[in-house]
């Protein structure tokens, strides 16, 4: 069982793992993300058929302790989820692999306040400005003015170049398995029940808007029939019902009981001019 608790620094809930805080800091976009970001189904991408669906697993290639971030005791949540799958869309798109920072990510989205951030923002910083490398700013420092100069240059180098809003779980996961460099993004509610994991290692519901936030690099199909998101989490390797950072996360997680967070899918970033691996486009064609 998942014990929410509050944190006395920043009045956000949070739960240990691991012996650390990891703050419970995703906070919902009343409806922000939809306007700002372009809807799957409405912009003519297909939705798979249930009957169509198969299962996709990226543990191989993103199975190691340094796929597995540790926001440790920040509200970077958002900052971790964003950055991580901007990371694994660069590889599934051809670039080299760069470990991005994200306390970089979250100092441009936090407002200057361990207080946690909006899912949409995220989305928004990552196709305005980018995100720089880890080796430049880790999982810390958090806030903007602590950011060292060469952030600023470095985070064009990695950005996202499209996005979408996905409105149902089919169109979620439509998108992973037609899009081939698509990762999964979003938010959904830890409560008490969390940790309660069954004997698959699906995470416990809870109702609410979503105060985590993660991302999904595959799907996989249980022997019960359902249909799971392979989630990598941002508390640490050794967490989870797996002992590998991950967790499974179904339909309900996202959007049962009319609580829909945030929920998009990267599905395109920009190139790396720096990476030979990775040519500008015009070069390419």
């Amino acid at each position: 069982m998942t014990k929410i608790l509050t944190c006395n620094r920043t009045g956000l809930p949070f739960v240990y793992a691991g012996g650390n805080k990891r703050l419970l800091a995703s906070i919902p976009s009343n409806g922000k993300m939809k306007a700002m970001l372009k809807p799957y189904k409405a912009s003519g991408n297909p939705v798979l058929p249930r009957s169509e669906w198969f299962a996709l697993s990226r543990r191989d290639q993103f199975g190691g302790t340094d796929w597995i971030l540790d926001q440790q005791q920040y509200g970077e949540c958002v900052g971790g989820g964003g950055a991580g799958s901007l990371r694994r869309a660069r590889v599934l798109g051809g670039g080299k692999d760069v470990k991005l920072s994200p306390g970089n990510l979250y100092s441009q989205i936090n407002g200057g306040q361990d207080q946690g951030a909006v899912i949409s923002d995220a989305l928004d910083a990552l196709m305005k400005n980018g995100v720089c490398t880890f080796a430049t700013v880790g999982i810390d420092p958090i806030f903007s003015s602590q950011q060292p100069a060469a952030a600023t240059q470095e985070c064009t180098r990695f950005r996202v170049a499209e996005g979408y809003h996905c409105a149902s779980f089919d169109e979620l996961v439509s998108a992973l398995l037609l899009i081939p460099d698509a990762i999964a993004f979003y938010g959904y509610q830890v409560g008490s029940n969390f940790e309660n994991f069954d004997k698959f290692g699906v995470a416990g519901h809870a109702r609410g808007p979503g105060n985590h936030c993660n991302g999904a690099d595959g799907i996989a199909l249980l022997n019960d029939g359902r249909w799971v998101l392979d989630d990598f989490n941002s508390w640490g390797y050794s967490w989870g019902p797996f002992g590998n950072g991950r967790v499974y996360i179904d339909e309900e997680h996202l959007f049962a009981n009319g609580d829909e967070a945030d929920v998009c899918v990267i599905t395109a970033v920009t190139e790396d001019q720096q990476d030979a691996t990775d040519p500008p486009a015009a070069a390419a064609a």
